[in-house]
């Protein structure tokens, strides 16, 4: 009995710590560290690495940015709780693999030691990490249920976290500001899908996103006008870009024909979670394309 019990305490312990992870979003973590270090070798005047200074700021900007959104994906499950219940119910960590009030103490220590790294890498930094940090906390709790404003915060705030690492070493280059529009577009679809594939959940709490007030139908157009911009964005700086950035233009438009495509005919939560998925690899095809700047 003794070695069941242990066994059943080391299983729910296991079970706890998954569920940790998936609170905060390691994925999306990882794609923000890699963002961020990528924007910071091969967009930023270099001199920083040579700095122990700027060092010692680049690197607790970073951790300062990842303290940031986790917080900000752990008060989102906070709030979002009875909704994911509905749309996602084998996902749900909060009350269930971690207690409300953890999840409360968890978001507070993570703002706090967001800042807190923010002010070591610099007093506007600090400044910026708290007002994104507060922005996340105000999304989670209103914006998100507004239509559109919830999708456009996330892709600001996006985009903003991928241009914060220039507070430290300037820009070598125009490409990051290009970076930054890649960011804040493809993060935008992805919010936006993401609503499509949560409706069911967010009708029954009284949520105002896109596909509530407009329909599917019209948020599908809205879209592809979001697409068309997009795709324009990218012909536009691709006369700008080195010969090996334009191939990567080039293999973007590929994943995005056939995520249109798909996009055209969903109706289905599980086809609109194919399509989050989808944007999260080419928002990953991008950032790595800047290894080839």
């Amino acid at each position: 009995m003794a070695q069941t019990g242990t066994r059943f305490q080391t299983i729910r312990r296991r079970h706890k710590i998954l569920g940790l992870f998936r609170l905060i979003r390691i994925p999306n973590l990882a794609m923000i560290f890699l963002g961020q270090v990528l924007v910071s070798v091969r967009l930023l005047e270099t001199s920083w690495m040579h700095n122990p200074i700027q060092t010692k700021a680049m690197i607790c900007l970073w951790f300062a940015t990842l303290a940031s959104a986790a917080g900000g994906y752990i008060i989102n499950d906070y709030y979002d709780v009875k909704i994911d219940v509905l749309n996602k119910p084998s996902r749900v960590v909060v009350g269930k693999l971690v207690t409300r009030r953890k999840t409360l103490v968890a978001h507070f220590l993570l703002f706090v030691c967001a800042v807190l790294l923010g002010l070591q890498a610099g007093n506007k930094i600090g400044l910026t990490v708290f007002f994104c940090s507060s922005w996340l906390w105000l999304y989670s709790n209103r914006l998100k249920r507004l239509p559109f404003i919830g999708n456009l915060s996330i892709a600001v705030l996006t985009a903003v976290a991928l241009f914060l690492p220039s507070m430290v070493s300037a820009p070598s280059s125009g490409n990051l500001f290009l970076f930054c529009l890649f960011a804040f577009w493809t993060t935008l679809i992805r919010e936006i899908i993401k609503d499509m594939e949560d409706i069911r959940g967010d009708v029954r709490h009284g949520c105002q996103t896109l596909p509530i007030v407009l329909g599917i139908p019209k948020t599908r157009s809205v879209l592809y006008g979001i697409g068309i911009s997009f795709l324009a964005t990218l012909l536009w700086s691709s006369f700008a870009l080195p010969v090996l950035w334009r191939f990567s233009v080039l293999l973007l438009a590929v994943p995005l024909y056939f995520f249109y495509r798909k996009l055209s005919v969903a109706d289905t939560q599980m086809a609109f979670a194919i399509l989050s998925r989808w944007s999260k690899w080419i928002m990953l095809v991008g950032t790595v394309s800047i290894l080839f700047v």
